[in-house]
């Protein structure tokens, strides 16, 4: 099949994407896996004149240039705003904020209040990135 040159992948750019998204996943599992954001709001252990702290925030900064460029990358090549996908990714948000929620009730991980009902009817109000994922 012969596509034309802007339909083409660009190997390059797709390896970069991979790699950003690593350091994506490595962003988040610094702050939240390894404790970095409770030790700067001083609820944890780690204090924040520790070198540990210091080693973590040094890495966050590394990391946390991957949100940035593959952004970046995303907008270069475009998104082009389809209705269809953001119905899909709307109603793909509610599916799995009822189901993972009603799970987490069900195992004993969360307990039903008003506060609970909330979140699982209006998980906007809790999932952030999607609010910037429509707006771009």
């Amino acid at each position: 099949m012969n596509r034309s040159k802007s339909k083409r992948r660009n190997q390059n750019i797709e390896i970069m994407r991979i790699i950003l998204m690593m350091f994506i996943v490595m962003h988040h599992l610094t702050i939240n896996g390894y404790g970095l954001q409770s030790g700067l709001i001083g609820k944890s252990t780690i204090s924040i004149s520790s070198s540990y702290a210091t080693f973590l925030a040094i890495l966050n900064s590394l990391f946390v240039i991957g949100v940035n460029v593959f952004f970046l990358i995303s907008g270069y090549f475009g998104i082009h705003f389809k209705l269809n996908r953001l119905l899909k990714l709307i109603s793909e948000v509610y599916f799995y904020s009822i189901v993972l929620n009603l799970l987490a009730v069900l195992f004993g991980f969360s307990r039903i209040s008003l506060g609970y009902i909330r979140k699982i009817f209006f998980p906007f109000l809790d999932y952030w990135f999607i609010y910037a994922y429509v707006l771009l």
